[in-house]
C-alpha cells in the first residue's frame, strides 16, 4: 500500500515543484509600482487592512494623515536639512500600549523617487518652532483603547523638488496597502 501512495505522490510532488520553479520574466525597465510593491511586499487582499482617504486601517491602529508642511533649510536653529513635517492622528483599537509615534511608524514609510530607486527618507529632529512644541510632549503618550492622539513626524528631504511617497503597509507582514503622494514644491 505504501508503494501505491509513493507512486501517486511522486508525480504530484514533481508537478507542484515544477509549477513553483517557473521563471518569472522582468523587463529591464520595470516601472516604479513594481519597486514600490517590492518595498512594501505584496498587496493585501483580505480586506481587513487598507488605505483609504489618507487613513491606513490596520489591525491595531488607524493612522490618518492630516496635513503636511515643508520647512525650508535655515528656518530654525540646528536644522541640518529641509524637512517635510507630517501631522497625523493615531487611533488605538486595542488594549495594548500604543503611542502616536509607534502607531505612525508601523503604518507608513516615506520615500523620494530617483531614476532607478525609491530612496527611504530618514526621520529628522522635531522642528524647534513654537508651532510644533506640543508634539514633543505627546509623541510618547499612551493612547487609550478607542482613543486618538495627534502628533507630527519630520523627515529630512533629499531634495525640495521630488514628491514624497508615503507607503502604507500591513503592521505585521509589511504587505503593501497603498500610497499617498505629497508634493513638496
Amino acid at each position: 500500500m505504501k508503494k501505491v501512495y509513493f507512486t501517486i505522490a511522486l508525480p504530484v510532488l514533481f508537478l507542484l515543484t515544477g509549477c513553483s520553479n517557473e521563471p518569472v520574466e522582468h523587463s529591464q525597465n520595470s516601472d516604479v509600482s513594481e519597486m514600490r510593491s517590492s518595498v512594501a511586499r505584496e498587496e493585501v487582499t483580505d480586506g481587513k487592512q487598507y488605505l483609504e482617504n489618507k487613513t491606513a486601517y490596520l489591525r491595531d491602529v488607524n493612522v490618518t494623515i492630516l496635513e503636511s508642511e515643508v520647512i525650508p533649510m535655515g528656518t530654525y536653529e540646528y536644522q541640518e536639512n529641509a524637512q517635510l513635517v507630517i501631522t497625523y492622528e493615531v487611533k488605538n483599537k486595542t488594549n495594548e500600549d500604543i503611542n502616536p509615534l509607534y502607531g505612525y511608524m508601523i503604518a507608513f514609510d516615506a520615500f523620494q523617487e530617483e531614476e532607478n530607486a525609491l530612496k527611504r527618507l530618514y526621520v529628522g529632529p522635531t522642528p524647534y518652532m513654537n508651532k510644533y512644541d506640543w508634539a514633543l510632549e505627546t509623541q510618547l503618550d499612551i493612547i487609550k483603547k478607542d482613543g486618538s492622539l495627534k502628533n507630527i513626524i519630520a523627515y529630512d528631504l533629499r531634495d525640495t523638488e521630488t514628491p514624497v511617497t508615503l507607503i502604507a503597509s500591513d503592521d505585521v507582514s509589511g504587505d503593501y496597502l497603498g500610497e499617498i503622494i505629497i508634493h513638496v514644491k
